[in-house]
């Protein structure tokens, strides 16, 4: 019995060791837990938003985001761009905004006083450094719940007058127009309910003698038409000239106002320009205001087109040269007063077949020139119709263009018709909308019948079907 208790303790030790020897390997051999991967906290880039403006709200740096995502030029964010947040850390809480597109004559606290919050509110969610550094076409965001508590709503009654509401109450009439997203030359009726800016000093006014400023389309467009509209003090005489872009403003003088428009080139590199207006006075005394508008590119699609011997004969330099100086004779000329009003008809009834701004190359050569107008298609014989009032200054036969018309309607507004096949007006003619002028053929340079329609403003060709859309100036 004792050898058996003796034989049965061996047994066990024997287990214990080898059992020992065979789980000390495999606990050695056990992988050590690794450390939880960091989440990563990826932002999609909002309109309007800034890397100051992200940075700060996820409390890293603009210099932690450029790293991160390897960003050449922090400046040249876009609107959906994913951007990694380094460190996978969240966002502050952020109050509800809106966005609200800067105008010409906006001021930093205008704005403020329009939605009802400090201007260092809207500069701390937009970055902005400087409250003079705002530009025309730019998105801001603007906390919105906020509310100053100062100011007043006032219902209009009859009789009013923006002048009379603001001596009223002490305030400015640009700014109650600011405020309430108006103009000086807009009508006000009976029952309209106004915000009227609280209380503290008036809003900063333009500089005298201009009371307000206005300009569309916001942001400008390469290739498009610019309008700006200024009043001035009542009862001041003023001369008013202008520019933008490199572009002269000559302004028209009517009863609400005067205005200009401008013709931007569609070559023009995308970019900030400056608004310059120059108001003077008999007295040769001038005041300018100034402010710096955004001018964005809409993106041109591009096409060749491949023509035979004969036709590429037209292409002759000096042949070109010849006849633009004879179109650009008449497309600088300028008539002080608008002859139109409202929007512009489409001239003829076919479909479009070739747009405005489309980068052309002839025969394989470089995409070096772009479609100065808007093809529409059409039979040998379609009606071609005006689009809008004017009168006719130039009706011949040109070799380019073949059969064409040119209508001048005022304001350094003028409008072309090429390649047509027979020409019913003659220069000097009045004509109304929707009046036949001409019939469409495959006069000149063409590779088929159609009708090319262009519209320009002091030369600068600008896209047709803008004016069909956008009641100008």
């Amino acid at each position: 019995m004792k050898h058996q208790t003796h034989l049965l303790r061996a047994i066990v030790l024997i287990l214990l060791v080898v059992t020992g020897l065979q789980v000390s390997p495999l606990l050695a051999q056990e992988p050590t837990p690794t450390p939880e991967t960091q989440a990563t906290t990826i932002h999609v880039i909002q309109p309007g938003e800034t890397l100051f403006a992200i940075a700060k709200r996820y409390g890293t740096t603009v210099e932690a985001l450029v790293r991160a995502n390897q960003i050449a030029d922090p400046s040249l964010i876009f609107a959906g761009q994913r951007l990694v947040i380094p460190g996978g850390q969240t966002p502050a809480p952020q109050p509800q905004t809106t966005e609200y597109l800067v105008q010409v004559g906006d001021t930093l606290r205008g704005i403020a006083a329009r939605f009802g919050v400090q201007p260092e509110a809207i500069a701390r969610l937009n970055g902005i450094t400087h409250p003079d550094l705002i530009i025309a076409g730019q998105p801001l965001l603007i906390p919105t719940g906020g509310n100053s508590g100062s100011e007043r709503i006032y219902t209009v009654v009859r009789g009013d007058t923006l002048t009379r509401i603001a001596a009223r109450f002490g305030r400015s009439a640009w700014e109650i127009a600011l405020a309430n997203g108006l103009s000086l030359a807009q009508p006000i009726y009976p029952g309209q309910r106004l915000v009227i800016p609280g209380e503290g000093p008036p809003l900063p006014a333009l500089p005298p003698p201009f009371v307000a400023v206005h300009a569309h389309p916001l942001p400008a467009v390469q290739g498009r038409a610019f309008a700006v509209r200024v009043t001035v003090t009542q009862g001041v005489t003023v001369t008013l000239s202008g520019s933008f872009a490199d572009q002269r403003l000559r302004f028209v003088e009517e009863a609400s106002g005067s205005w200009a428009i401008a013709g931007l080139n569609a070559f023009t590199p995308p970019g900030l320009y400056p608004l310059i207006i120059t108001a003077t006075l008999p007295t040769g005394e001038a005041s300018v205001f100034q402010q710096r508008v955004q001018v964005v590119e809409p993106g041109y699609a591009r096409e060749q087109l491949i023509l035979d011997p004969q036709t590429s004969q037209l292409l002759d330099p000096q042949l070109l040269a010849e006849e633009r100086a004879i179109v650009m004779g008449v497309y600088t000329q300028f008539t002080p007063k608008r002859l139109w009003e409202g929007l512009f008809q489409l001239p003829a009834s076919g479909e479009i077949t070739s747009h405005f701004g489309t980068r052309r190359s002839y025969n394989g050569g470089p995409y070096s020139s772009y479609h100065e107008g808007t093809d529409l298609n059409g039979f040998v014989g379609d009606p071609v119709v005006a689009p809008a009032a004017g009168r006719v200054a130039l009706a011949q036969k040109l070799t380019v263009r073949g059969n064409a018309i040119i209508l001048d309607h005022g304001g350094g507004v003028f409008s072309g018709y090429w390649h047509l096949s027979k020409i019913w007006v003659k220069v000097g003619d009045e004509v109304r909308p929707g009046q036949k002028i001409a019939e469409i053929g495959a006069t000149g340079l063409v590779t088929g019948s159609h009708l090319h329609w262009e519209m320009r403003i002091n030369g600068v060709p600008v896209d047709p079907m803008q004016w069909t859309r956008e009641a100008m100036p």
